[in-house]
């Protein structure tokens, strides 16, 4: 491989870690924001859109709905009784 095929080599490689490590988790009102939005009908790809963030981060922040539960809500299994 050629010096310049090389360093394209290392710039493409260089350019992937730093979008990779320049991703941003939601805030807990962002989070609640995306869970708001799509209740009221919007879309998965307008919400990664509007955030500027992953396909995987949206469904996360919707997920995180399900497993949160009001403080002081007590949760029994079945088997308990």
């Amino acid at each position: 491989m050629s010096e310049a095929g090389v360093g394209v080599l290392l710039a493409s490689r260089a350019s992937t870690a730093v979008s990779r490590s320049a991703a941003r988790p939601l805030t807990g009102a962002q989070a609640r924001q995306v869970r708001s939005l799509r209740a009221g009908g919007e879309s998965i790809s307008e919400l990664v859109r509007t955030f500027g963030v992953s396909r995987a981060t949206v469904y996360r922040a919707l997920q995180q709905a399900d497993w949160a539960k009001p403080s002081g809500t007590v949760v029994r299994s079945a088997a308990a009784g």
